[in-house]
């Protein structure tokens, strides 16, 4: 009895001779589902942001304890950095930089968003209780920067970021009356009400780029539907076009979506838009037609609205030839008879029907799990079949003249 050995492991696609899948770690046969692009965007974002707050704030406790009292002995703490600056800035990096482990290893989700939220009012409450300590009722507040900039970076529902946002808008007012309770004199009324107005201004207005990026990115998980595949990570890129890991949308069947943006045999694209397609849906139909076990199962194809032709088929979990001989060296002779015979199978069905695959090479051979069963070859890539029976003069008007196809390591040599 065979055993599979190091093929458990999972890889990749060729990058130079890809075959048409490849696969993902998980269960077998399973493609676990990762977080939208928008929260893994936003996450890492999240992520750089703690550092610049944390870099900024302990830049700002080198200033005042180690510069200024070089610059000015007499008095090296001036109102602009008040007595509660070195507790608030030490833990405000200590904040920043607990956020930005979490970053990294919690993943991208909707909570670590809403940590991101929180994150915004604290530095706020930061700003706030350091500048308020000694009234300040001139200029803009920093606060205002940070209200207007946070939304774009993490862009969560309009709901929560306006709460953010004017939660972060009180911490200056919050700021006032920690000084006020200290017992220090405070502007009038209507001058603090004026000078803060605009931190409740931006916090209105901090919703239009949340919503903004939100709407991009549902367009942009709209535009990665194709039929009723929703298109996950990117597997591979070859020269045939590159290969997606999807789903179908109501069955959650895992599929590999290979996308073809241009024929391969057609250098320049001479041939009219119409004849692509028809030798597209013949190739794809003549794959589908083949029911052996060993042949890649093809659930799919057509046509997206860019013109890209696209196939979806079975996504399989293991190796193909050419990475398992490159990575573990050459197999045993059993072992070798055991595969090229399920390769046989499925080639003998293809020639009984006409059907020739004009590519088979190591990279085109993929041994996998199925079900319980290991070593269990999958023939792939019947995007270069070619018919040899039916209408000649048909055949002949969708093959480019004087063009052989396949990959010249592995054709005859009469070809």
């Amino acid at each position: 009895m065979l055993t599979l050995g190091p093929i458990t492991e999972t890889t990749g696609m060729d990058t130079q001779n890809p075959p048409d899948l490849a696969v993902r770690h998980g269960p077998l046969g399973s493609v676990e589902p990762r977080p939208t692009d928008l929260v893994a965007t936003a996450a890492k974002r999240l992520g750089v942001v703690c550092l610049v707050a944390a870099a900024i704030w302990f830049l700002q406790l080198v200033l005042n304890n180690l510069v200024g009292p070089v610059l000015s002995p007499d008095r090296p703490l001036d109102d602009a950095w008040p007595w509660p600056g070195n507790p608030v800035a030490l833990v405000a990096i200590v904040v920043s930089l607990a956020l930005y482990g979490y970053t990294r290893s919690a993943g991208a989700t909707e909570r670590l968003l809403d940590a991101g939220l929180g994150y915004e009012v604290g530095l706020a409450l930061a700003i706030g209780l350091v500048n308020q300590w000694t009234p300040n009722t001139t200029g803009l507040s920093w606060i205002c920067v940070l209200v207007l900039v946070f939304p774009a970076i993490v862009p969560a529902t309009g709901r929560k970021t306006l709460i953010a946002a004017l939660a972060a808008a009180r911490m200056d007012p919050l700021g006032v009356a920690v000084t006020a309770v200290r017992g220090v004199d405070l502007p009038p009324f209507a001058t603090m009400l004026w000078a803060f107005l605009p931190n409740y201004l931006c916090a209105i207005l901090a919703v239009l780029p949340s919503h903004i990026i939100r709407g991009l990115s549902h367009q942009v998980r709209d535009a990665q539907e194709l039929g009723s595949y929703q298109l996950g990570e990117l597997l591979g890129r070859g020269g045939m076009g590159e290969v997606y890991a999807a789903r179908h949308r109501l069955l959650r069947r895992p599929a590999a979506i290979k996308l073809v943006h241009r024929d391969p045999r057609n250098a320049d694209n001479a041939e009219p838009p119409a004849v692509l397609v028809q030798r597209f849906r013949r190739e794809a139909e003549a794959a589908a037609s083949l029911h052996s076990p060993h042949t890649i199962a093809l659930y799919d194809f057509g046509v997206s609205d860019e013109g890209s032709f696209y196939y979806v088929m079975e996504l399989l979990r293991g190796l193909d030839l050419d990475t398992l001989v490159d990575r573990f060296g050459p197999m045993p002779p059993a072992r070798i008879g055991h595969l090229l015979q399920q390769a046989c199978h499925s080639l003998a069905e293809a020639h009984a029907v006409g059907l020739v695959h004009r590519d088979v090479k190591p990279a085109n051979l993929y041994t996998c799990w199925v079900g319980l069963e290991p070593d269990f070859l999958k023939v792939l890539d019947f995007g270069l079949v070619k018919g040899t029976l039916g209408d000649a003069t048909k055949q002949a008007k969708l093959t480019a003249p004087d063009m052989a196809t396949g990959t010249p390591g592995y054709m005859s040599p009469e070809l």
